[in-house]
This record gives C-alpha cells, structure tokens and sequence, in this order.
C-alpha cells in the first residue's frame, strides 16, 4: 500500500485520515458531516503513575528545563510549521466546498460542515462555525488618554504585573512539553497486540465501534493509540505500564489539534480518541489523569450537544436522500453505517458521564432532556421472554425506533417497555434509573426527614407511577435471569440495583462509610462519620441488614461473573467498605453464629429479604457463616479481589482496604 508523500498532506489530515490509502473515493465525503459547530482519591495516597512518561522517556532529564524556544517539532521561522516544510493547518480558502476542501477528502480527514441550517453568522452564542484557520493575535496600537478618577495614583497595576502578564504571554506561545523520545515508541506488532486486547476485553463494555466492519488497517491513527493505551491494562508481559504515556499522548495530541485548528474541533474522530483517553484517565488510578479526564468531560458533552449525536437534525441517511430519490445501494449502506457510528459516540458519551454519576457521584452533565434518539434494540426477534412484567409482549415485533424519551414514559408511568432492547439499550436504561435516583437523593437530603421504613425510600413526584429503583430491581431480574450467556452489559444493569440499595437505603450512608475509611477531610472528620454510623446502624438494624445483604449480593454477583470492567473495581470496593461499616459498627452481631440462615448468593431471594426483616443467621457464598467471620479476612478476600484487577484503581482502593485491615487487627 502506498504511503501518500509528506509534503502533499497537512498535519492535522495526517493525524486523521482514517488510513494513509488514498480517500479518494469516499462517496459520503460530500456530506459535510464532521464539522465544528459553533476529591475522588482523597485517601492520602500518592498518585501512582507520577513517572508514567519513563516508558516512553518524555521527562527532561537531570532536572533541567525544557527547552521551548528551539522545539524540534516547530520551524520558528515558517511560523506553525513542522521541519520538513509541512503546514500544520491545511491551505484552505472560504470559496471552496464545505469548508475549502475538495469532493475527494475524506470526511475522516478534513473538517466539514454540519447541515444544521443555521448560518455562518448566526447571532446565536453557541453557533460556531470557524471557515479559516485561527489568525494570529495582533494587538492593535492604542492610546488612552483616561481621567483621572480611572487611575487614581495610590491603587494602580503594577509595571511588574505587566511585565509578568508579557512573560505569560511569551511562554504561552511556544511549545509547552518536552520531546518525546520516538526510538522507544511501541512497534507495530505491540500496537496491534494492545489493540486486540482492547478488543476482547473492552469493546464489549462501550461499544463505540462497529466490530464487525472495524478494521485497524483503515482506522485513524489518534484512535488506535487510545485503544491501544486502554488495551495496554490487560497486558501481562509488562506492556502494561505502556497504557499511561500512551493516553497522555492521545491527550495531548488531540488537545495540539484542536487549539491548533479549530475546525477540527468537533471531528469525530477526535472525539472517539478523547472519549477513550477520558475512560482510561478516570479508572487507571492516576490522580493526575483523573483530574485531566474530569476535565475533558465538559468537551465530550459539549461535542455530543453540537455535533447532535443524540438529537435529530443529522443523518447521512437523510443527506443521501436529498441528493437523489433512488440512491446508491452502496452509498446508504455506507451512509448507515456512518449514521451508526456518530449513535455509538453519542451512547459512548451518554455512558461515560452517566457511570460516573453513578459509580464516584460526580453529578452528570449532559441532560436527559438533551437525548431524542432511539435506543438500540434487540432486532426483530425477541431475545427474552415475554411473560416478564417489565416488558409487553404486545408491540415486541415492532420495527419502530424506541425513542429513549418514550422508553422512559413507558417505564415510569406503565412499568413496561414495548420491545426489546439491546444488552446496550439495557444498560442504558438501567444507568439511567439509578441517575433518577440520584437526583431524587439530592434533593432528599435537603431535608432532615426520618429515613422511610419503606425498601425504597425515596420520594419522586405522584406522576412517577412505578418507582426508579423498583423498576431497576425489576430490570436487573428480568435481564440478566433471562440471558442465555450474560454479558458484562447487562451484569451492569444487576450489579447497578444491588449497588442502589447500598446508596439509598440510607442516603449519605456511603460517602459516610468513605470519609470513615481515610476518604478525606481531618482525623476530627473521620471519627464524626464514624459515630454517626454507629448511630444509624444501631438505630435502624433493618436498614443496616438491608445493605449488607445486597453488598453480599453484589460481592457474589462480581465473583461468579467476572469481566474485568472498570466498573467491577468500584463495585468490589464499594461492597468491601459496606460489609466493612456494618460489621465495625454495629453493637451487636449483624448474624447470629450457630444459628441456620439463608443463604446469600448472586440473585435476589424470598429467603434473604425475611432475615433482612427478622434477623437471625446468614450464610454468604464464598465466605460461609457471617456470625464468625472476622472484619480482616472479610477484608483480605476482598483486597485479594482487587489484586488482580487489571484496572490501576484497584491498586488504589486496596491500599486503602490493607489499611483497614491493619486498624482492625
């Protein structure tokens, strides 16, 4: 395969292009459709990953500065340009098509315009539509002659802020990190093998990309690297420690492209490489990257609302249909799947900001009220059963789209759903009934109401018919029992109602169970949590029993299916500290020794619903009678778990469990 010639490619195309074959014959490059418009590890640990950059040799050495000036990446002279003569901006000018381009480049190369009918000059704050590369900043020539009262002589800046506002300004114009060293850049074959990890082990979780079209030899190369930095976790040869750097170089380039050329803001392809690189930062076990990804999140929602990923008014579908009544049999079929793959990104999205509402109670950003397209469903042919309460067999052969808006008014207001979904379609659903949970708790803490005796204590308006976090038990039953293999998909949707239970019996009983481990906050902090769940625990014992049997629930569900998803590590860590707090806590034996009980497995029992009410003895798969069990090697298995997780977050959390164990004995 040919290697188009250097000089004949911009940078920011070179970065993108879906494959370095000529993209000449893209036939959906006249759609214009990827164009811009306009405390959590507070546990006093270190971060873990302060030298991720020694694989690939990215610090400075001998603690000297780098060196910003003479970067071998820029030509000073030529202004933004590499060595060799290459622009770093592509020529374009405003009279060509889309955005300067021509018909022959590749929607996975250049920016292109959104057909949003709204014009170039809208007055709307939000409408953005760059056609030119970003100008260089010329400040104009100006003199002020300002009255006196504007600058009075006791209170003025300082010329040394000015000077220091210059320096700002020098500094800030010129390359800010270091040279990378490109001799210890993984080979081929390492890329490829991380990639094939991601693959088998990550893919299914977020399903951003079609795996049955996908192919790496045509793939854009920022993408590949982020999924190769997330395949990188599942390695155990050592290439592991490769995931760190590469994600900050995912990260870095895509931030280099777009401050570079602000077209390319909203590229999809670029968003997919953030998207990934933003998965990896929150769950590797990198304060830093946390820190970075949490940031980078407002850009992913931001680019999900402009680029209408989860709205109407953009389909390739459509564009096709404009142009001509009888289109290509082949043009709609790459029109689809371009349709699709910009539905998976919005899900991808959707999913991300949604699990970390759910999982580390960082508040979601993107708004349900922002979603108007249709879940993904099961096809034509039911996969469950139809005698299940949450769904209605009468419409299960439907071929209209269910509108995730829609899903939700049947769910909330009929307890049903009309057709089947998708083990995706299924996750979302179940992420988005624990979210509604979430806001219902918020709001509920508001208040210095006794706790409800009821099981699901939460209060959402008479309108709300069937309660959110019944109906996720409801879902998590009729998913997961009804699979004939299940898929770490839809365990989410069963690990989510059993962790529910852990966040809402009582509200604010798990972030206390946090600050009571070294969360966060003084010594001072971490002894009120811990008498104030002393007081809860003995106060309402049925509450208490409630979560320890669903954190016994969830510990078996994750034991009994593994798939080594991120979630999974803050699951097992939040059943570790609830076990934890209601053994530590309590005055009296949460189960009584020597005395029969049901048995807590990975699903939902009659049996173990009345020891909740009544008390009496317990028996947990995999940990056997609860009455003799000792808080240390509760916590033992349970750090054994985290071991060997693949996720750096598990490291983490078992730091803090080893500590633990250490206080109890």
């Amino acid at each position: 395969m040919p290697i188009p010639n250097a000089t004949t490619i911009s940078n920011n195309e070179l970065f993108l292009l879906a494959s370095t074959a000529s993209q000449d014959e893209d036939p959906l490059s006249f759609l214009n459709l990827d164009v811009p418009l306009p405390g959590i590890y507070d546990w006093n640990f270190g971060d873990s990953d302060l030298n991720f950059f020694e694989p690939l040799n990215t610090n400075v050495g001998n603690g000297a500065e780098p060196d910003f000036g003479a970067s071998s990446w820029f030509d000073t002279n030529a202004g933004m340009g590499l060595t060799n003569g290459v622009t770093l901006v592509p020529n374009k000018t405003p009279g060509d098509p889309g955005t300067g381009g021509t018909e022959s480049e590749s929607i996975h190369g250049q920016p292109h315009e959104i057909p949003d009918g709204q014009p170039d000059d809208s007055p709307w704050p939000h409408i953005y539509k760059p056609k030119t590369p970003d100008a260089n900043v010329n400040l104009p020539t100006v003199f002020s002659s300002a009255a006196p009262p504007l600058v009075p002589p006791d209170d003025q800046i300082l010329e040394t802020a000015r000077n220091t506002m210059i320096t700002l300004v020098e500094h800030s114009h010129h390359g800010i990190w270091p040279s990378v060293e490109i001799g210890n850049f993984p080979s081929v074959q390492i890329l490829t093998t991380c990639a094939n990890l991601y693959h088998r082990h990550f893919h299914d979780w977020m399903p951003i990309l079609n795996k049955e079209v996908f192919r790496m030899d045509q793939a854009p190369p920022m993408l590949l690297m982020g999924m190769a930095a997330i395949g990188s976790m599942y390695s155990r040869d050592g290439t592991q420690k490769l995931g760190s750097p590469l994600n900050e170089l995912v990260r870095r380039g895509v931030l280099f492209i777009r401050e570079n050329d602000r077209r390319f803001m909203f590229e999809t392809n670029l968003i997919q490489a953030s998207l990934l690189q933003s998965y990896y930062g929150m769950f590797c076990g990198s304060q830093k990257l946390f820190q970075q990804s949490e940031s980078n999140r407002g850009m992913l929602i931001t680019a999900c609302k402009r680029m209408h990923l989860l709205r109407p008014g953009l389909s390739a579908v459509d564009e096709v249909k404009k142009r001509t009544p009888f289109p290509a049999p082949l043009d709609l079929e790459r029109a689809v799947a371009e349709d699709d793959r910009r539905r998976r990104l919005g899900w991808g999205i959707y999913l991300l900001d949604t699990q970390l509402a759910c999982l580390l109670n960082l508040p979601a950003q993107l708004s349900l009220t922002d979603i108007a397209a249709p879940l993904p469903t099961a096809g034509p042919e039911p996969t469950t059963p139809s005698s299940q309460p949450i769904e209605s067999p009468a419409s299960a052969s439907s071929a209209n789209p269910l509108l995730f808006s829609r899903v939700l008014e049947a769910l909330l207001s009929e307890g049903r759903l009309s057709q089947p979904l998708s083990d995706l379609g299924y996750s979302i659903v179940a992420h988005t009934l624990y979210r509604l949970c979430l806001d219902a708790a918020a709001v509920q803490s508001l208040f210095s109401t006794p706790p409800s005796p009821s099981r699901y204590g939460l209060a959402f308006p008479p309108n709300i018919k069937h309660h959110p976090q019944a109906l996720l038990d409801q879902l998590a039953s009729h998913t997961f029992h009804s699979a004939a293999s299940p898929t770490s998909l839809l365990l989410s949707c069963a690990a989510l109602a059993y962790h529910a239970h852990l966040q809402f019996a009582r509200v604010g009983f798990l972030e206390r169970v946090k600050i009571a481990a070294g969360k966060s906050g003084t010594a001072a902090s971490r002894e009120a949590a811990r008498v104030t769940l002393s007081e809860w625990i003995n106060s309402d014992v049925v509450a208490a029993r409630n979560i320890f049997a669903h954190a016994a629930m969830l510990r078996c569900l994750l034991w009994r299916f593994t798939f080594d998803t991120p979630p999974e590590v803050v699951w097992t860590f939040d059943a570790a500290l609830c076990m934890w707090a209601v053994l530590r806590f309590s005055n009296n034996p949460i189960a009584m020794t020597g005395m029969p009980g049901p048995v807590v497995s990975w699903s939902e029992s009659a049996a173990v619903d009345e020891w909740v009410k009544l008390g009496g003895g317990l028996i947990v798969q995999g940990l056997g009678n609860i009455g003799g069990l000792s808080i240390s090697s509760l916590l033992q298995g349970f750090a054994d778990r985290l071991d060997v997780l693949s996720w750096g977050l598990a490291s983490q959390y078992r730091k803090v469990l080893l500590s633990l164990i250490q206080e109890s004995t």
